[in-house]
């Protein structure tokens, strides 16, 4: 990339600022991780992901990135800085220096790989090391605590994160790489994204357990690369919503053409590390996996390839003084004590070194579809909303009609995309032709007549036809018509006669979809005239609405609640149409006379049929308000409400118990409003009866003495 070029100086101004505080000398285009991630989804590409146990790796890389016009990330594990020459403290250096040694123009991210975390201890130790990290120059960030359970993994997560710039790239991890076999479930995934999400923290990327493993695959054992695209689509799939993407570890010994699928699945971020010391030592690898052929129970060592035999032959004395056997992962270790001597190498070495460092990661730049990525951060960074440094901090409010903002000769063609998706999920979006009063605020706003981006932050706040939706970010595109507000999200007002109040972390809105498509996630608590809302997400798009972990639904105007794990229906002009419940259903209803609990495994209701169908472990308890010993208490596998006739119907392995009888048959029919019970079909009523208890025996007499006696005298 021309280092020359506009564009490219104007976006430097944009980097992040830890790394304009660090390194604003130098003509790096290093970026935060969150742009490159955002760039290669919007290309339908993976970056690649290069963990440099040596420093020389990064050179390498870079010289791939630049020539292919590839954002790439330079990366190091925690666990790999006790090992290796490579750092927290210097490898920003590295890249830097190393980046201006090819006259700059590689687009990178600088990526704490597998930030560890098994307990308190390594919490309390991240906050401190947070705050070393981010002025050393690192712009993203993977925390993996997912070797604990998944309850803790969210909460480690979630404490290391509020920690971080949220300009940093954000990848979090659940499930543990363990190898193939090993599967991480969509069901571990939707919790532990929700949850992050429901305390404002909102991961880019997930690393999963989908197969793959860290190291070589010992063939002579058996071992084999067994990655499970399904698994990880099933995955991506369900994050989708979340703007969650997938980050692929283990990728060594992954056949190339294999990778050149994986953009397919999800995946946007592919980790590669063992196939890259392989090369700097040297060692013999599968040419279209990289993975390391062992024979005799050793690597084995080619004389033209890496460093030279003779430091490979110190390497590997040095590990049998350790006990390690010649085909160990932890020759990985070596890279500490060894490195300042490969750094030292004749140039004949380090030149072969680099050379296949970088025809390495041409090819997986060329598999991942990554070619022209960086140009394509460059033109997001441009428009970046991070004020430059010389701008003042506290800017005052600017008032703006849409109609203001965007030119007027883009105003027949642009639709007004940063509006409020209500509770009711109602679009507020309407072209621009039709000057409805829009007003946005905001402490800072940015719009680039090009790209159609729009970003605002601090304080926003856009009003519209009595309806104020306020948020600390927000973006959106003229030309997508998507738009996505995030942090402290809170819409009030009055939306067609009914008044509104919901709060969530994070709203995204399609405008191009018909009806719009309008997501709430993180904490959504919402009221709509007499309907409350509490769930982690919550979506319509058209009149097609659905709720996940929904805490709380009430309709007051019926005095009924409901929770359920997952809500999904319809609606239209005359109100509620198809709705169906999952997953631990409870339905609460109460009116003067009666309290009414339900339970089930899921529910239907369907208006044309007037009915409401409860099945799996149904149960359904009516309790008199005036005697609450008075109840009646149906379990069956089904059970259907009809409005229209007053009448619950219970079906399959149906029984009863009310008022002291129970009741067993096929069917049986309860009418709510007069406690009427009918059995139909082999009907069984069994009553309770107390038995007579046994008769007392007549108590003996005691004389005051406290003695038995007999008069004399039988009298």
């Amino acid at each position: 990339m021309n280092t020359n070029d506009a564009l490219y100086r104007k976006a430097l101004e944009r980097r992040p600022l830890n790394v304009m505080n660090r390194f604003g000398g130098e003509d790096a285009a290093l970026f935060s991780g969150r742009d490159i991630f955002q760039a290669v989804k919007e290309s339908g590409a993976i970056v690649l992901a290069a963990n440099a146990r040596h420093p020389i790796t990064a050179k390498g890389v870079l010289r791939a990135a630049k020539k292919h016009d590839a954002a790439v990330l330079i990366e190091i594990a925690k666990s790999e800085t006790n090992y290796c020459g490579a750092n927290f403290t210097n490898l920003p250096d590295y890249a830097v220096k190393y980046s201006g040694e090819l006259g700059h123009g590689a687009v990178f991210a600088m990526h704490v790989d597998h930030y560890g975390i098994k307990g308190r201890d390594d919490v309390m130790k991240a906050v401190t090391q947070m705050g070393e990290i981010v002025p050393r120059g690192w712009t993203s960030l993977a925390i993996d605590a997912s070797h604990l359970d998944d309850w803790n993994n969210l909460c480690a997560t979630r404490d290391v994160a509020m920690h971080v710039p949220p300009y940093f790239g954000l990848e979090v991890e659940v499930g543990e790489i363990k190898g193939p076999g090993e599967f991480s479930t969509v069901e571990e995934a939707s919790y532990f994204i929700g949850g992050l999400n429901s305390w404002g923290i909102f991961p880019d990327l997930i690393a999963i357990s989908n197969g793959s493993k860290h190291g070589t695959y010992d063939k002579t054992l058996g071992q084999d690369e067994g990655i499970n695209l399904e698994r990880t689509l099933e995955i991506a799939t369900a994050l989708k919503p979340y703007g969650v993407s997938i980050a692929q570890h283990g990728i060594s010994g992954t056949n190339i053409d294999k990778c050149a699928h994986f953009r397919n699945y999800g995946i946007v971020k592919g980790n590669v590390a063992t196939l890259f010391q392989n090369v700097v030592f040297g060692i013999k690898m599968e040419p279209d996996t990289g993975n390391a052929v062992i024979e005799g129970d050793s690597y084995v060592k080619e004389a033209d390839r890496g460093i030279p035999v003779e430091l490979w032959n110190e390497i590997v004395a040095w590990c049998d003084s350790k006990g390690m056997s010649r085909k160990s992962g932890d020759y990985k270790k070596a890279n500490l004590p060894f490195c300042e001597k490969i750094l030292a190498l004749e140039p004949k070495y380090l030149n072969r070194i680099l050379d296949e460092t970088e025809y390495w990661a041409e090819r997986f730049i060329k598999a991942f579809n990554a070619e022209g990525t960086a140009e394509k951060v460059i033109e997001s960074a441009r428009s970046s909303p991070i004020v430059p440094i010389s701008v003042p901090t506290t800017l005052p409010p600017r008032a703006a009609t849409m109609a203001e903002i965007i030119p007027s000769k883009m105003a027949k063609r642009t639709k007004i995309i940063l509006s409020a998706a209500l509770f009711a999920l109602c679009a507020t979006f309407a072209a621009a032709e039709e000057r409805v009063a829009t007003q946005l605020t905001a402490e800072v706003m940015d719009y680039d007549v090009e790209t159609g981006d729009f970003k605002a932050q601090g304080n926003v706040t856009l009003k519209r036809e009595g309806v104020t939706l306020t948020s600390s970010y927000g973006t959106a595109n003229t030309q997508t018509q998507k738009a996505r507000v995030w942090d402290k999200v809170h819409a009030f007002g009055t939306y067609n006669g009914e008044e509104l109040d919901a709060y969530c972390a994070q709203l995204d809105a399609d405008f191009s979809v018909e009806g719009g498509d309008f997501i709430m996630t993180g904490g959504v608590n919402a009221t709509f005239g007499a309907r409350v809302l509490r769930s982690d997400v919550a979506r319509l798009t058209g009149q097609a609405f659905s709720a996940t972990n929904v805490k709380h639904f009430e309709d007051k105007s019926r005095r009924m609640v409901l929770t359920c794990s997952t809500l999904t229906g319809d609606y239209d002009d005359k109100g509620l149409r198809i709705a169906d419940g999952k997953g631990n259903v409870i339905v609460t209803q109460e009116d003067d006379q009666k309290n009414s609990k339900l339970w089930c495994n899921s529910f239907a209701y369907r208006r044309e049929q007037d009915r409401l169908t409860g099945t799996g472990n149904a149960h359904i308890l009516v309790t008199e308000k005036a005697d609450k010993k008075k109840s009646t208490d149906i379990r069956c596998d089904t059970l259907v409400y009809s409005f229209k006739a007053g009448s619950v119907t219970a079906s399959g392995n149906a029984r009863a118990v009310q008022d002291g009888r129970k009741v067993s048959a096929r069917t049986l029919i309860y009418y709510p409003e007069t406690g009427k019970l009918e059995a139909k079909g082999k009907p069984t009523i069994t009553v309770d009866v107390k038995a007579p208890g046994p008769k007392k025996a007549p108590a003996k007499r005691t004389p005051r003495n406290g003695r038995n006696t007999v008069r004399k005298g039988g009298k």
